[in-house]
């Protein structure tokens, strides 16, 4: 699918209201001229769901739940400090935390999920605790976002941008704005 989507961790780090913007004179792609791929995700939209992604293993889900996490700072501050404990298992957390998020719909906001998802993942939990009470990764997370900003022009997390329309869906947006979003690229 040619949807690149800048999506960070950091769903709802900084919570924004729904944003779309269209870019002018790029062109709409109907869907039968989109990739077999993009077919099928449009197909899975419309269905509601779960979205596979087969390059690595998560299947987004639907949130379940009333009520969504405020943010997800303690998720990516998690990623920044099991990342001292090695490439390896900064990869197994890192995509876990994801599959937590995602597919389990599990709150990454809450500390308890956190320890649970790095042990299950195979970092030291004492460790872990004693990075994480230390401090360095909040402002190794807001030097990552201001590079985002600077950098990308993101103004917003999550920012998922469609090429092939110029939509930019800023910060908290339902599955409506989503589906219109893709449908719009579709043609």
């Amino acid at each position: 699918m040619r949807f690149w989507i800048a999506l960070w961790l950091g769903l709802f780090f900084l919570p924004q209201a729904a944003a779309q913007r269209v870019t002018p004179g790029v062109p709409e792609i109907p869907a039968a001229q989109l990739p077999a791929e993009a077919r099928e995700t449009l197909r899975l939209i419309r269905k509601g769901g779960p979205y596979p992604y087969e390059r690595d293993g998560i299947v987004f889900n639907p949130w379940p739940h009333a009520a969504l996490p405020g943010w997800s700072l303690p998720a990516l501050e998690a990623a920044k400090v099991v990342a001292k404990q090695g490439e390896e298992v900064f990869e197994r957390v890192h995509m876990a935390l994801y599959e937590a998020f995602f597919t389990r719909s599990l709150n990454i906001a809450d500390a308890t999920a956190l320890e649970a998802i790095v042990a299950e993942h195979g970092a030291d939990p004492a460790r872990f605790r004693a990075d994480r009470e230390a401090g360095f990764a909040r402002a190794a997370v807001l030097a990552d976002y201001e590079a985002a900003v600077n950098e990308h022009a993101v103004r917003a997390i999550p920012t998922v941008i469609v090429p092939e329309t110029g939509r930019a869906l800023v910060g908290l947006a339902d599955l409506a704005v989503y589906r219109s979003a893709i449908e719009e690229a579709a043609g």
